[in-house]
């Protein structure tokens, strides 16, 4: 075995490779950005980009519209439905009382009748009446039903048709 010392190697320190990488990234971001600013882009590639981007930007533009204005007609015609089932449940649940109660009251009557003359005259007022009775709520309902569909129906139309005029006028 030799005498000789074996050289040592200096290893370098953590904070000496972070200066050394933080200096050749600022060199490479500088020469890169010396090469960007000696390029220049044709004015007609550079309107056209401009074009897309501002094109871009209108039919985001509408897009977001449209889907804002949607989401508010479905929540307008849910309100509107609830409503309109609340009500239509609420003339029913009127209705079925009140035939309820007129049954009661002729059941009673016929309860005092003495001659059959009487009970057959009761019978047919009622069954008039009964009949009378099912159609005004049949009209009441369809009158109800009607305004259900329309306050349903009218905010999708007024919706698509204020949507397709948005696509017309973006394309």
């Amino acid at each position: 075995m030799s005498d000789t010392p074996t050289p040592k190697i200096k290893t370098p320190k953590k904070e000496e490779i972070a200066e050394e990488v933080v200096d050749v990234a600022e060199a490479a971001t500088a020469s890169a950005t010396k090469a960007f600013d000696s390029f220049s882009m044709p004015e007609p590639v550079r309107n056209m980009a401009e074009l897309g981007m501002t094109r871009a930007r209108e039919t985001y533009e509408t897009c977001k519209t449209i889907a804002n204005d949607s989401s508010a007609m479905v929540e307008t015609t849910f309100d509107a439905i609830s409503r309109n089932s609340a009500e239509i449940n609420k003339s029913a649940i009127h209705a079925a009382k009140a035939s309820v109660a007129d049954g009661f009251d002729h059941l009673e009557a016929l309860m005092g009748t003495r001659t059959l003359a009487e009970f057959i005259e009761l019978q047919t007022k009622f069954a008039k009446r009964q009949f009378e009775g099912m159609t005004d709520q049949a009209k009441a309902f369809q009158g109800k039903i009607g305004k259900a569909i329309e306050d349903t129906v009218s905010p999708a139309r007024e919706n698509l048709n204020k949507t397709m005029a948005s696509v017309k006028s973006a394309f």
